[in-house]
């Protein structure tokens, strides 16, 4: 192949010119035989001279664009590369549209393949719940997945919990009446239970991220009404001293991934954590809202960004609610026109214990 394309290449070397210029892909002696058949015959005659010379050029550089791809195809790119140099325009600059660019996502494409096939060697790719082997990196078994018990439609408007049948129109929750939260809406992609639970434990407090890809898809899937007009991803903040003795905070982790894949902007600066709590494990409801009233406030140079703004809060998980309404009222207060909720997980039936 590589002899074949070699001889193609000195048998129309000659003939190659740059790209456009008709004469250029001419002989010299049609050039010569033309321009005497222009002054000697009638226009008729002239013109399908002409037009011959054109479709002697198309030939030639229709041959020279096939030599080109053999040649990339065939393991000799600096074969394929000398014929292209000759295409280019004015622009030196510009890359060789013909061959260079499929040999270079050729290229890209087997350096991916390799470093994948290495580190997975290296790394096998593992459950992030049970740590059984599996096929990808960032991805649940299917016994764990089994085992999440996502939230999907019927749902209460409001809460975002999940409801026994649809009627066919906004639902409201019995609780969502009795109680009105401080935001407008709340979204979560599954219930805090079983492997949910151990996800997001292992995600706050054992630093395991490698399910954050995935935990994004999750939220954004659960969160697509909220999202559709959002102007805000605001992530709930930590303390100054638990940032740093966490190093990460989870929650704008989250809110970055949502933003990645969503298109909607966060910002993790737009709340701070005035007050440093005692943790909310174990607290009733009512002692979890005294815990975090007057904990959250919006950061002064941000204000402005928040009038009349669609917020959507991110966070890990709802159980009371206490820290979610906590940032709502705060948002309002500074100017928000609408504040939703975005979780990974709630829990459906709050307890006391659950983180």
């Amino acid at each position: 192949m590589g002899a074949e394309v070699e001889g193609e290449r000195e048998v129309m070397q000659d003939g190659f010119e740059p790209a456009g210029n008709l004469l250029g892909a001419m002989s010299e002696e049609e050039v010569v035989a033309s321009m005497n058949l222009s002054m000697s015959v009638t226009p008729a005659a002239e013109k399908r001279a002409v037009e011959e010379a054109g479709r002697i050029a198309h030939r030639r550089l229709s041959m020279r664009e096939a030599v080109c791809r053999k040649a990339w195809w065939a393991g000799k790119p600096d074969i394929a590369s000398s014929l292209v140099m000759s295409d280019m325009t004015a622009d030196e600059g510009a890359p060789p549209q013909v061959a260079l660019r499929p040999a270079t996502n050729r290229i890209a494409g087997s350096l991916r393949f390799a470093f994948n096939a290495v580190t997975d060697f290296l790394l096998p790719p593992v459950c992030i719940g049970c740590r059984t082997p599996i096929d990808r990196h960032g991805q649940l078994c299917g016994a764990c997945w089994s085992r999440i018990d996502f939230i999907t439609p019927p749902i209460c408007d409001r809460l975002g919990i999940p409801l026994p049948y649809d009627t066919g129109d906004v639902m409201l929750s019995a609780g969502a009446i009795a109680d009105p939260p401080a935001y407008d809406r709340a979204r979560a992609a599954a219930c805090y239970s079983t492997t949910m639970r151990e996800l997001v434990q292992s995600f706050k407090y054992r630093d395991r991220q490698e399910g954050l890809p995935l935990f994004g898809r999750w939220l954004v899937q659960a969160g697509a009404d909220l999202l559709v007009d959002a102007d805000l991803l605001v992530p709930v903040p930590l303390h100054r001293s638990k940032l740093w003795s966490r190093r990460f905070n989870q929650s704008a982790l989250l809110a970055a991934e949502v933003a990645r894949i969503s298109g909607v902007p966060a910002d993790p600066t737009m709340l701070k954590r005035v007050k440093k709590t005692k943790s909310q494990v174990g607290l009733t409801a009512d002692q979890r809202r005294r815990n975090v009233s007057g904990a959250f406030d919006v950061e002064p140079k941000r204000k402005e960004r928040l009038k009349d703004a669609r917020i959507v809060i991110v966070d890990d998980v709802i159980t009371t609610g206490a820290t979610i309404e906590a940032c709502a009222r705060v948002l309002r207060r500074a100017g928000a026109g609408r504040v939703d909720a975005l979780v990974l997980a709630r829990a459906v039936e709050p307890t006391s214990a659950d983180l």
